[in-house]
């Protein structure tokens, strides 16, 4: 059961670290090529304009500016990833320049329904904040049905600038990844009415619900070819993205970060159960008798015996070949007559601070030899000691006479007698 439970704990844990991997990696790679879709082309934005309108594509747009609160003018894109953008302008026929202008934004749907939150905290009470502040004058602030689009807001608001009293409106929604903005001014040479606004808006939505299929797209020549490596990243952005969101119901991040938490706790519990437990060991004696450890102390009390040399009944049995086997009872009673095998001694030992301390006095009180060098230059005998020493003083004694001098004449004589002598 434990390594069923190991088994299973790993598998989960490695399939969750997969998804995480993939959807960091897919992710990685779309925004390393920093390929934002042209919303543009894709939903053919110029196909839809009521009516005799006309619709020309709009260039050079700061979304950063343009994506703000209707009453605050607080920014809504700070921090937040856009995979795609597109940009138009539509009006009636012979307005100059056009009247109304859509920018529309792809992002991730808890981006989409978070932005979408702070209007509609910017805009409660028919925009009080805004008023208070002195943003704007007076707002009227409505809730469309904008099907299918998830959620929209038509929003009426007056502002003075230049003492020139302008009045703006603006119709935001979001459908799921997608964010969209339509605003005009009352003070454009062709007026516009909110109803077509919302017109324009409702074209837009459904144009969104069903996209335009590759042979529209193609036919219109603005069909883009991801290519292979694309396509499976974008799948598996799409697939690992779902499961981490439970398909838009949380955030990723939030997603990752519980799937992290889930795969390492996993990780670890079926680490633990995969490892072999230890043997338990039994404070029962195999034979009977409790096994004492001996010390200094039991040494030579005889409490305890040495090993002895014995056989198992079963090697005893199998010594001679022409013998039966052992019966069990018969190796139960040997077994029981035997004695276990003392354990180990256990003498006391010293720890080792107290074994180094030791060795190094004994190294201390070592004499000193001379090196072989110094010994060998030594001479044998100290002069300078040898010349220090007193030298013992010598007794006078008598004198040798000093030799007299013999004349030529005594000398001649003296050898002519000892002549004679002989």
């Amino acid at each position: 059961m434990r390594g069923l439970l190991a088994t299973v704990s790993l598998i989960v844990a490695i399939g969750g670290l997969l998804v995480v991997i993939g959807y960091g990696a897919s992710t990685a790679y779309l925004d390393f090529g920093d390929d934002e879709t042209d919303l543009y082309n894709t939903l053919l934005m110029g196909t839809v304009a009521p009516g005799n309108w006309t619709a020309e594509r709009a260039t050079g747009v700061d979304y950063q500016e343009q994506f703000v609160t209707p009453c605050l003018q607080t920014p809504l894109l700070e921090g937040v990833s856009i995979g795609g953008r597109g940009a138009a302008v539509y009006g009636p026929a012979g307005a100059p320049g056009g009247a109304v202008q859509v920018l529309l934004l792809e992002t991730s749907a808890s981006n989409s329904r978070a932005i979408m939150d702070d209007i509609v905290r910017d805009t409660e009470n028919n925009c009080q904040r805004g008023v208070t502040v002195g943003t704007i004058e007076r707002a009227s602030v409505e809730s469309i049905n904008l099907a299918p689009a998830d959620q929209a807001l038509l929003v009426t608001s007056t502002r003075v600038e230049a003492d020139e009293t302008l009045e703006q409106t603006t119709l935001l929604f979001h459908d799921g990844d997608l964010l969209g903005r339509l605003s005009f001014e009352s003070g454009e040479a062709v007026p516009v009415a909110a109803a077509d606004a919302v017109a324009l808006a409702s074209g837009l939505v459904r144009q969104i619900a069903n996209p335009p299929t590759d042979a529209e797209l193609e036919a219109a020549g603005v069909l883009d070819q991801p290519t292979a490596v694309e396509k499976a990243a974008g799948r598996v952005k799409t697939e690992t993205g779902n499961v981490l969101s439970g398909d838009g119901q949380y955030p990723v991040e939030a997603g990752l970060g519980g799937l992290g938490l889930a795969v390492l706790l996993l990780y670890v519990v079926g680490a633990r159960l995969s490892r072999t437990p230890e043997p338990a060991v039994s404070s029962t004696p195999r034979f009977g008798k409790t096994p004492t450890n001996p010390t200094l102390d039991t040494y030579a009390s005889g409490d305890w015996q040495p090993y002895k040399s014995y056989s198992s009944p079963q090697s005893v049995a199998m010594q001679d070949d022409d013998a039966e086997p052992a019966g069990e009872s018969e190796i139960a009673e040997d077994t029981a007559d035997l004695e276990p095998p003392p354990p180990i001694l256990n003498f006391p030992q010293k720890p080792i601070e107290e074994k180094l301390k030791i060795l190094k006095e004994a190294r201390l009180k070592e004499p000193r030899r001379e090196h072989r060098a110094v010994r060998d230059a030594a001479p044998d005998v100290d002069w300078t000691e040898e010349i220090s020493k007193e030298r013992p003083s010598q007794k006078s004694g008598p004198a040798d006479p000093a030799p007299s001098q013999v004349s030529r004449k005594v000398l001649l004589q003296k050898l002519r007698s000892n002549q004679s002598d002989s």
